[in-house]
């Protein structure tokens, strides 16, 4: 049996957290969640799934996992968990590259 380290400095209860991302994130079918509801339900954290079934990372579809993050930024957060790739793949769609800039010009969407 593998053992877990529990850091008890780091206080994840009544922290503010939103999951983006694909059909993984979104875990319809799964009474926990997903990993989203496992992290949230198990540190006593206040959650959010933005989750949607056929999200890409790219701008491909109508379910760009860049508005999940919009539709939240009324939101206060204290992390944003993303997860994506698998429908991109799926589509073979070739990802952009990260740029080096901090600037919101230089955002590359299909990244």
């Amino acid at each position: 049996m593998a053992s877990v380290y529990i850091n008890s400095d780091i206080k994840l209860e009544d922290k503010n957290i939103l999951f983006v991302g694909d059909d993984f994130t979104r875990a319809k079918n799964d009474d926990y969640y997903g990993f989203a509801g496992r992290i949230g339900f198990g540190n006593y954290m206040n959650w959010s799934n933005a989750g949607r079934s056929g999200a890409t990372v790219a701008k491909t579809s109508r379910k760009h996992i860049k508005d999940q993050i919009l539709d939240n930024k009324d939101n206060n957060y204290d992390y944003v968990i993303l997860q994506g790739g698998i429908n991109d793949m799926k589509k073979n769609v070739l990802l952009g590259e990260v740029s080096d800039s901090f600037e919101v010009e230089d955002f590359n969407s299909s990244t």
